[in-house]
Order: structure tokens, then sequence, then C-alpha cells
């Protein structure tokens, strides 16, 4: 007899960074969730065989792999491995280097448990806007899975995300209180299609990484208008502070490449949105992006 389950999201994701690609191992820390999205891919061979049929003939596999997303509220207790694996260093501040490490990613969906290794962090956003939690959305190409046992999970008592009130917004050097919407994108432009000889990818390694964002503000003033007009370089840094803790993205250098100004009739206000990207001058002494924790 088939045993019922629920369909309610009782769902829990355990998490580490892997030593090496796909090394494997337990889980080490347990991530509160937003929302999480898995696909699991098999390709089977299934070519043309004129055998005096219509009919598919034959479908062995040759190739399967994981990817997917997920969303949580960066915390004062978020786990670092997430900024380690998906910009790079190995310590606060973390900034771009080559090669990012894997990680295991564990869900247990209640019904069943499946046990991803591999994982490689394709792109990152993050972002909060007025109102609202500091979110992270995290997308990943993974190496292999495999049916698991199901997880105990822990986490930390009152720990919640932060807040866009808890956010300072400085525009070289000084800070802005009209900020409506600030977020970064973080994009790894991984390879992900070297299977080789193998069933699984062999590899997932990041390349160009490129750090792009936008933000929205309150049309009070001219200042970052007249800097887009000018196509000046401007330094932007959110700073999200709670008692001790900060959560901290530098952005050393960006160029604005669009600005929109949004009427919204009698009674709305006036907004515009700035779109930009970060770069260095001079990649042995400078960083695009920063991570901050504490």
């Amino acid at each position: 007899m088939m045993m019922a389950v629920g369909v309610t999201p009782n769902a829990s994701v355990g998490a580490r960074r892997e030593e090496s690609f796909a090394s494997g191992g337990a889980v080490n820390f347990y991530q509160a969730l937003i929302s999480a999205d898995w696909n699991y891919k098999k390709i089977y061979s299934t070519t043309e065989k004129v055998m005096n049929t219509s009919k598919q003939v034959g479908a062995r596999i040759m190739q399967e792999s994981v990817d997917g997303s997920i969303s949580f509220g960066i915390t004062p207790a978020t786990n670092t491995a997430w900024w380690r694996c998906g910009l790079g260093g190995t310590a606060s501040p973390y900034s771009q280097a080559r090669p990012l490490s894997s990680m295991v990613l564990h869900i247990d969906r209640d019904t069943d448990a499946i046990y991803t290794s591999g994982d490689m962090i394709a792109s990152i956003d993050i972002g909060s806007k007025q109102g609202e939690e500091l979110v992270a959305n995290l997308s990943f190409e993974g190496k292999g899975y495999q049916t698991s046992t199901a997880l105990s999970p822990t986490y930390t008592s009152g720990d919640t995300p932060f807040l866009h009130s808890e956010g300072v917004f400085s525009f070289g050097g000084t800070a802005d209180s009209d900020i409506t919407e600030f977020a970064i994108s973080i994009n790894n432009n991984l390879i992900t299609d070297l299977f080789a000889n193998q069933k699984t990818r062999r590899d997932i390694p990041a390349t160009k990484g490129v750090v792009t964002g936008n933000f929205t503000r309150l049309f009070q003033n001219t200042t970052e208008y007249n800097t887009f007009i000018a196509e000046l370089p401007r330094a932007i840094i959110a700073t999200y502070s709670r008692g001790s803790n900060q959560f901290i993205l530098t952005l050393n250098k960006v160029r604005y490449v669009s600005e929109n100004a949004s009427i919204s009739g009698q009674s709305g206000a006036i907004t515009e949105k700035f779109e930009f990207i970060a770069y260095v001058d001079d990649a042995s002494t400078e960083n695009d992006l920063t991570i901050t924790v504490s």
C-alpha cells in the first residue's frame, strides 16, 4: 500500500563548501529559505534509426545534470560559504577570485531527500527595497545527484534578515536617504557543457565575472543624473547594520549605463532608476565588488 504524504512545504536544505570539485561530504550548515527550485535532468540517446518503422527505437542514457535556484533572506548569521563560493576569497572581505569552490546541497523535501554535489554558483542577485528585507537569489549548476536520507536541521533562534531601513547607501562618499530600491548581480559565466567522455560533468568552471546593478531613488536632486550625463565613475557602498553586525557591499568603480525617470500621475512621486556596471582599471590592485561580513 502506498503511504500518503503531505504536500505542504515542510522542507529543509543543508549545505557545505567542498574542498575540491564534487568531493562531497556531510552538510555543515542549514539555510532557511524563501523559495527553492531544483531541476534534475537525464538526457537519452534517441538518434535516427531507419528500420522500417516510424517508432523511436532505443533510448540509452547519455548525460545527467542538476540545476536550480534558491532564495533566502540575508541575516547576521547567514553562512559566509555562499559568498566564498559565489564571489571568491577565503575570508571577509570577499572579492572576485578564481577558481571558485563547489558546494554540496542536500534537499529534504519531506517526501524524499536528494543529495547533490559539485554545485557551482552561476549567479547571485542581492537586493532590498523599501518596506522589505535584504534578499539573495542564487542560481547554480551541479554535477550529479542521488537519493539520500532525511535531514535534522538546526537554525539560529531570532536570526532575522536585514531590512532595507537598516541600510545606508553612499554614493561618492555621500549618504543618500532617497534610495527606494537597491540591487546588485554577480554573473560567474560558468562553462556548463564539459562532459567529455563521462555521464556527468567533469567540471563546471567559472570564467569572466561580471557585476552589474541598479537602484531607484526619489528624484530630489540631479546629482546622480549629472554623473550619468558626464560619464563619470562612481563609488557605491551599501551598508546594512544591526547592532554590531554588518553586511557591506562595496563597488569601488561603476559606470551608469542608463537612467529612467518615472512619472506616475498627479498623485505619484517622481523616481529615477539607474543601471550600472562595475569595473576596475588595475586588476592587480582593485576589486569591482567586495562583500564584507562582520
